[in-house]
């Protein structure tokens, strides 16, 4: 799917706020968040041809699940 510049920033926008929602007590849309932000950022690095911004967008992914998964065990 290819994403215009403006939809994929709007999207990353939403993405972040549902993830700042999620920390107040409503955990699926915390995880609903961050996987929008995710896919706004990757959409957003694809435009630019930006590979960094795209790694470190997974890299800071993956991290968030596993920090996650530690914090609820």
């Amino acid at each position: 799917m290819v994403m215009d510049l403006g939809s994929a920033r709007v999207m990353a926008g939403v993405g972040a706020i549902l993830a700042c929602v999620g920390f107040l007590g409503y955990g699926v849309l915390g995880v609903v968040g961050m996987v929008i932000f995710l896919v706004g950022i990757i959409e957003v690095a694809n435009n630019l041809h930006d590979n960094s911004l795209r790694n470190n967008a997974i890299i800071w992914f993956i991290l968030t699940v596993v920090a996650f998964a530690v914090f609820i065990i």
